[in-house]
């Protein structure tokens, strides 16, 4: 492409940057370096081996799953519908407050604990916290022997129910959050390896660290141990 001098008119070549004849200086047009580099975004952006992108987003459903588990833990002590029809037994349906105040107030505490902890990122306790509770319940839910038992699951009725789903379910999202949060595939393989590994760290609370397997075993102790005051007598049971 020709150039020219902007005052004179007088043909240039491409590297002179004077006029030749009336010595006026010519305007350089600075073009826009070009390069092959990505455009870097400052936004997180996570891959998993498949190289799927999963960002905030996914994160943020699988937190709110928690959140949701966790407040149906914490609402389920004061479910009394739907109560279990057995054939010769009274047809009855309380809440767990209405039988010991104490066991109510303490898988409050347990279903905010576990909402608490997601919040502040802290699958593995989250997670340790649903599972005593899962664990606790379901081992009583399904022991006739067990002061959690099959009385509580005939005068707590759907209550019962929700104390062992929802912290089940709870307890898998902590796990999905992390598999999200470090950008891994998602299939039975990894799920399991990464409850490996998450029960065996340690979360730190006051200042005191404790494994996660350790927080969950007493959630299930404490829960058995204020579920063996309970009387079911006064309940007509």
């Amino acid at each position: 492409m020709a150039k020219f001098c902007s005052k004179c008119g007088k043909e240039l070549a491409d590297d002179e940057f004077f006029c030749t004849q009336c010595g006026t200086k010519q305007k350089i047009d600075k073009e826009p370096i070009r390069t092959n580099n990505p455009v870097v975004s400052d936004k997180p952006i996570m891959t998993n081996s498949n190289n799927e992108l999963s960002g905030t987003d996914a994160l943020e459903n699988c937190k709110k799953v928690t959140y949701v588990a966790g407040a149906l833990t914490a609402i389920s002590v004061f479910c009394n519908f739907m109560e279990l029809n057995m054939p010769g037994l009274i047809n009855l349906s309380f809440s767990i407050m209405d039988i010991s105040s104490l066991l109510g107030i303490y898988i409050m505490l347990l279903g905010i604990a576990a909402v608490f902890g997601t919040f502040k990122n802290e699958y593995g306790a989250s997670f340790a916290v649903n599972l005593g509770i899962f664990l606790g319940f379901a081992i009583g839910f399904f022991d006739a022997s067990s002061s959690l038992g099959a009385n509580l699951s005939k005068v707590m009725g759907m209550g019962a129910y929700l104390l062992i789903v929802a912290p089940l379910v709870g307890a898998v999202a902590n796990i999905m959050c992390r598999l999200v949060k470090y950008g891994k595939k998602f299939d039975a393989e990894k799920f399991f390896s990464e409850v490996k590994t998450v029960i065996k760290q340690e979360t730190e609370i006051n200042g005191i660290k404790l494994p996660n397997y350790v927080i969950a075993i007493l959630v299930i102790v404490f829960l058995e141990i204020i579920s063996s005051q309970v009387n079911f007598a006064k309940m007509g049971w």
